[in-house]
């Protein structure tokens, strides 16, 4: 029981948002955007964290991709207000999640592959 609890926690939820990192990572993977080498510690932590609830780095494409959680939609926002006042670029995001990459086309895929959209600051 407390395994099926487990599997369901960690699962896309109605609302978009997501448990854990890893169920970001096996969403991508079921719409075909593999995420390679995920590491889920806090070795590359910024000064934008403060909010962040789980992290997760990994490869697509060759490419660094970030995947950051959140409690609730409103950290997500702040955290994207302020990523982007620190000249970050576009990211996709979902209720509860972040996605960022230095490759417009892999936040787009990313984006479209969670049903998310493209934020950024002030979105």
């Amino acid at each position: 029981m407390v395994a099926l609890l487990l599997v369901l926690a960690a699962c896309n939820g109605d609302d978009g948002s997501f448990g854990d990192v890893e169920g970001v990572v096996d969403a991508l993977a079921d719409e075909g955007v593999e995420c390679e080498n995920l590491d889920t510690t806090d070795e590359f932590a910024s000064e934008t964290d403060a909010d962040v609830s789980e992290r997760g780095l990994c490869v697509v494409d060759g490419k660094p991709v970030v995947i950051s959680l959140f409690d609730d939609a409103a950290a997500r926002r702040e955290w994207v207000d302020a990523a982007g006042g620190l000249g970050s670029g576009p990211v996709a995001a979902g209720e509860n999640w972040v996605i960022s990459a230095d490759s417009p086309d892999l936040i787009q895929r990313a984006a479209a592959a969670l049903d998310g959209t493209i934020a950024g600051p002030n979105d």
